[in-house]
């Protein structure tokens, strides 16, 4: 039973403690590197590979050591989106000025590029009197 009140890595690391399982044997057994394990149990999810490794080593770290990884993986959801909104709010757009700057060099460097190419088109394969 996961404790709500407690984060994922509390849960984790409690559970593992009281049947006296020691990280090395987790990560034997789950093949799952010891610092990804401890990552988790220290809640520091920014030192794990990716969102969906850090799915699939709390499902497979719950299974192993009797937690319901459903109810974890609840759990870290509720932990982790309040974060991740925030992350999307400080996401920096550019300005405007700066994407009418480059659609007009785009434009500028098609119209360069095809009146060139356009001329030396006409001057080659122009038909000869």
């Amino acid at each position: 039973m996961v404790d709500q009140r407690m984060t994922v890595g509390k849960n984790l690391q409690r559970q593992r403690e009281t049947q006296k399982i020691s990280i090395e044997s987790v990560s034997n057994d789950t093949r799952i590197k010891s610092a990804f394990l401890q990552a988790l149990e220290e809640d520091d999810f920014a030192q794990l590979p990716a969102e969906t490794y850090a799915l699939g080593f709390i499902r497979c770290y719950s299974k192993y050591i009797g937690l319901n990884p459903e109810e974890t993986l609840e759990l870290y959801r509720h932990q982790v989106e309040p974060s991740k909104i925030q992350d999307r709010e400080q996401v920096v757009k550019p300005s405007p000025l700066k994407s009418i700057k480059n659609h007009f060099l785009d434009f500028l460097a098609t119209m360069v590029g095809g009146t060139a190419a356009y001329s030396v088109n006409k001057s080659i394969l122009r038909p000869k009197d």
